[in-house]
């Protein structure tokens, strides 16, 4: 019998799983560190679960998992803004509240752009020869007539400014 203990993994694995778009498996990493966290991060845990959460219900079309996951997973961030753990939560923040509202702009009905667009952004997010320039990489898109500029779901560091 395996005698070794179940090592957890780390917020760098659940980050990089969440910023090459696989939100599944980041909510399985942040789920199991929201579990073994001290009572003073759990919120902080349970608020980037519910965002990768959302962003998995959008890429699969679900409007209302979406919608409800990545609000309160925006809500239950904001205590944490602008920065924890060496993350910009404010950026996850906006990402988050800028997909919500898109959501509700379009509707349910108008889901499946939305979700084609999600799963567009995160093939070129994974690749390098469509990296963007910008260091807030965003998508424009156009759903049922309604012009929309949505930031690309990515984790960031906190900006380091004294390399400037």
């Amino acid at each position: 019998m395996d005698t070794d203990q179940y090592s957890l993994p780390t917020l760098d694995t659940a980050i990089a799983t969440f910023n090459q778009g696989d939100f599944y498996d980041c909510h399985d990493h942040l789920e199991a560190l929201w579990m073994a966290a001290e009572p003073v991060d759990k919120a902080f845990y349970q608020g980037m679960l519910q965002i990768a959460v959302g962003f998995y219900h959008l890429g699969n079309e679900n409007w209302r998992g979406a919608a409800i996951l990545l609000g309160e997973g925006v809500n239950r961030l904001r205590p944490f803004a602008p920065h924890y753990r060496q993350i910009a939560v404010d950026q996850l923040i906006d990402c988050g509240w800028a997909w919500l509202q898109a959501l509700q702009q379009v509707g349910p009905e108008m889901v499946i752009p939305l979700s084609r667009a999600l799963n567009q952004a995160v093939c070129r997010s994974q690749d390098p020869r469509l990296q963007p320039l910008s260091r807030f990489p965003s998508l424009e898109l156009t759903v049922d007539d309604q012009h929309l500029c949505l930031p690309l779901p990515l984790v960031a560091p906190i900006p380091d400014f004294s390399q400037a």
